[in-house]
């Protein structure tokens, strides 16, 4: 786990972690993981699993793999950033996702 997402504490509730936001039924609606130092393959099961996630950035990070077609299964998602800093070529800028 990247060092600035350490706090983040399985036994608490993850409304009060940074970088997360609730709704007011405690579902996860927002990530900003933007520029947290992670990197390797985005393919966590449980990022999946958020089915009332509207909003996710996880631009400036270092992701050595294609967007997995998983993230088409979270059908609430509006915004997406997966800007990458270090190949201007390979950009995927945030745009908003619209679902039929």
């Amino acid at each position: 786990m990247p060092e600035k997402l350490v706090q983040w504490n399985r036994s608490s509730d993850c409304c009060t972690w940074d970088e997360v936001t609730c709704d007011d039924d405690g579902r996860v609606i927002g990530l900003n993981l933007r520029s947290k130092g992670i990197n390797g393959v985005i393919d966590y099961s449980s990022l999946y699993s958020l089915q009332h996630l509207k909003f996710l950035d996880l631009s400036y990070n270092i992701f050595g793999s294609e967007i997995p077609a998983r993230i088409g299964n979270l059908t609430n998602l509006t915004y997406l950033n997966l800007l990458h800093r270090a190949n201007t070529n390979r950009n995927i800028k945030a745009k908003k996702i619209g679902h039929s």
